[in-house]
């Protein structure tokens, strides 16, 4: 008898089994690489790691600009994002109901030490972003890399739009295909990734709290829907993260074996019909599944 070839069928079933185990479609919450406000009236003021995020017009008609970057690495290198949310925490306001505009960066830009409540800039320090300035040069301000248009350099054409008004509750910039766009291509272009400038040029100022904010409840979020095509790529994982290597092999085998009778990233059989997978414990359907799969992902 051919043990060898039998441990190898075994394997093989129950790699299978564990591969075809894990969701399909995954929420995840991205964590914030950065975020400033820059203020139109004084271009050597910042907000670096201050407690607000700022968007609008005051009274004497200076403006407010907020911007946000996201680590869109930590979506799974084969994933496709199906749905973008972004949310704030509004903290204070002198106006009512106002349309506030998400647009996309087109350039880097960087954060210092500066910190201000908001109402104020403070002064800014070495790598802080301004109105003037990408990333700032505290020793010698006019070597300082400067925007190529004063208050930021970003796509004109808003990737979302919210009405945010004066309840001092979380609003919510909805998904839409450019929102979708913007993080698909960072996902799969990190230098692409100069993340959203908040654009509220007329009305009042909005006052969001800032990912520096102590209660990290009200801290700003990009809540992201993404799926994997390819559910029966399900190792490596970290966790309950899926990796994937881009093909059905081995390895999928080997995380099934380890895997088998118990929950994990391989249950991926049966198709829910919903954007999810599996029935909460890999086994015979999830070892089909994958051997159904060998090969490369589409």
């Amino acid at each position: 008898m051919n043990h060898g070839f039998q441990w190898i069928e075994v394997a093989a079933i129950v790699g299978a089994l564990s591969c075809a185990a894990h969701a399909g479609t995954v929420e995840l919450d991205l964590p914030v690489v950065r975020d400033a406000t820059v203020y139109s009236e004084n271009i050597d003021g910042a907000n670096g790691v201050g407690t607000a995020f700022v968007a609008g017009r005051t009274n004497m008609g200076a403006i407010r600009r907020g911007l946000i970057q996201f680590d869109t690495s930590v979506i799974p290198e084969h994933a496709v994002v199906l749905s973008v949310e972004f949310s704030l925490t509004l903290a204070q306001t002198n106006a009512g109901d106002q349309p506030m505009t998400l647009h996309r960066v087109l350039e880097d830009w960087s954060t210092g030490t500066s910190a201000s409540g908001g109402g104020q800039p403070a002064t800014a320090t070495q790598d802080d972003v301004t109105w003037r300035y990408r990333s700032y040069v505290a020793s010698d301000p006019t070597m300082s890399p400067a925007w190529s248009v004063d208050g930021g350099a970003f796509v004109k054409q808003p990737s979302a739009t919210s009405i945010v008004g004066s309840d001092q509750v979380e609003y919510t910039w909805a998904s839409t295909p450019a929102l979708v766009a913007d993080v698909q291509s960072w996902r799969e272009d990190a230098s692409g990734n100069r993340g959203w400038i908040l654009v509220a040029d007329k009305g009042g100022t909005k006052r969001f709290f800032s990912s520096d904010d102590a209660n990290a409840m009200r801290r700003p979020r990009l809540t992201v829907m993404y799926d994997i095509p390819c559910p029966a790529d399900c190792s490596p994982f970290i966790g309950d993260q899926v990796i994937g290597d881009g093909a059905v092999n081995i390895d999928d085998l080997v995380g099934v074996i380890n895997a088998f009778g118990a929950e994990g990233p391989c249950d991926v059989a049966p198709d829910n019909g919903d954007g999810t997978y599996g029935n909460g414990v890999i086994n015979i359907d999830d070892l089909m599944a994958v051997l159904n799969a060998v090969g490369a992902c589409p």
